[in-house]
């Protein structure tokens, strides 16, 4: 939001505009229906950035990232939208918003997500940031995080980078003790530098 103002007792929200269509538009637009390695690591960087922002600056877990809700600006940025159930939190780890009811997105939360959030875990972001760079990889939907309890699948013939898979596995860990605690630490292993 860029502005707000007030006319004819109407409240207005000044937005920029995104023309460049949603990630889960773009994917579906490729014509092998999936992003190349390259792409899908330039845009994943782009919206893990964005999270490790509003995690350490701003103590809050967006709790709904998904291709949907990333959409591309014009000159081909990746920007995540749609904060309606975000949640903040204090330095002690105590809730500060009020957004208590269970909410996520199938395919896209992890199991911690289908109960009520008490404690502030980036890692909850973490495993829908990996579901998102899932589907950006393969064109498929990421599988239920409940099918995960009996293992990751199989890295597709067509990644040639099976390092990317391993950081993939690791991200969308179903227990949250066992994903990386940060974004940026999970980059460190994405990138191989770890």
């Amino acid at each position: 939001v860029s502005d707000v103002f007030e006319e004819n007792s109407t409240v207005y929200c000044v937005m920029q505009y995104l023309g460049g269509g949603s990630m889960a538009d773009i994917v579906k637009q490729t014509d092998v229906g999936r992003l190349s390695e390259e792409e899908a690591l330039k845009y994943i960087h782009q919206i893990g950035d964005a999270l490790s922002y509003l995690h350490s600056e701003k103590h809050m877990c967006h709790l709904d990232v998904k291709p949907a809700n990333v959409l591309l600006s014009e000159d081909g940025k990746a920007i995540l939208i749609d904060f309606g159930i975000s949640k903040t939190w204090d330095d002690t780890g105590n809730g500060e918003s009020s957004t208590s009811s269970v909410s996520y997105s199938n395919n896209y939360a992890p199991l911690e997500q289908y109960q009520s959030l008490k404690q502030f875990s980036p890692e909850t972001d973490l495993y829908s940031l990996g579901a998102t760079f899932f589907y950006m990889l393969t064109g498929n939907t990421p599988p239920e995080a409940s099918e995960l309890l009996d293992g990751f699948p199989n890295c597709p013939y067509y990644i040639n980078n099976a390092h990317l898979w391993r950081a993939l596995e690791l991200a969308m860990q179903p227990r949250k003790k066992d994903r990386p605690e940060t974004v940026a630490k999970w980059f460190n292993i994405l990138d191989g530098k770890e």
